[in-house]
């Protein structure tokens, strides 16, 4: 039986992003969900396999979404792709608290945020395996484990 496909969601307010995203992210084989702002992504984000998201979002933003989501124990691997500056070292600090798995700056190459978006979900997709045949491993640990393995 095939793998189904992953649930990618993109959580961008720019429309013409969004679309690259699905477009690229299509080609890869997965299933994608979009959103345009915190509201609509926050009930998609808790069926998502991966999330990639803008912190710059209007109305509530990347950082208050991340946050409702761990908040009640979702621990989705998310993507950053934003504006904002990935030095400011306490914005990276807080975020990477928030278990991230990767930031990009936008502007920069897309094809490496789908790269890593391509290592996150094969990382996922080997560790839930490991999940299913142990029934031990926590979603947590998992995501943790996840990010050493794409890093």
């Amino acid at each position: 039986m095939d793998d189904p496909k992953p649930h990618v969601l993109v959580v961008e307010d720019d429309k013409q992003l969004r679309e690259l995203f699905r477009r690229y992210l299509t080609e890869i084989e997965c299933d994608v969900w979009e959103a345009g702002s915190a509201d609509e992504a926050f009930p998609l984000a808790l069926e998502a396999d991966l999330v990639v998201l803008d912190l710059g979002l209007n109305g509530q933003n990347g950082h208050g979404l991340l946050s409702r989501l761990r908040e009640v124990g979702c621990y989705v691997p998310v993507v950053i792709v934003t504006g904002e500056d990935p030095d400011d070292g306490d914005r990276r600090t807080r975020l990477e608290a928030l278990e991230i798995v990767f930031w990009f700056q936008k502007g920069g190459p897309l094809s490496q945020v789908i790269h890593v978006i391509q290592r996150a979900l094969g990382a996922m997709r080997d560790l839930r395996s490991i999940c299913e045949a142990d029934g031990k491993l926590s979603l947590l640990i998992e995501t943790a484990r996840m990010r050493r393995l794409i890093a």
